[in-house]
């Protein structure tokens, strides 16, 4: 009985630790996406253009919601 209790444990936080690495690794990426972004925003204002980071990430994610939706129609 101890012994399951045991193994049930290691189960949990080995699912718990997958799960925070996951977490960790997709902030990570989120975090030097948006630096990458800042650093190409830096040189676009250098060369007198404008661009907005958070204006094109909601574009993108506006166009890909129809896009996405119409594959899953299509799927059905």
């Amino acid at each position: 009985m101890f012994l399951g209790r045991i193994v049930e444990v290691r189960k949990l936080s080995k699912s718990f630790e997958r799960m925070f690495i996951l977490s960790g690794i997709l902030a990570q990426e989120s975090i030097s996406f948006e630096r990458a972004w800042m650093s190409f925003e830096r040189d676009i204002m250098f060369l007198g253009l404008k661009t907005n980071y958070r204006k094109v990430v909601q574009t993108s994610l506006e166009s890909f919601k129809p896009a996405w939706h119409r594959f899953a129609l299509d799927v059905r």
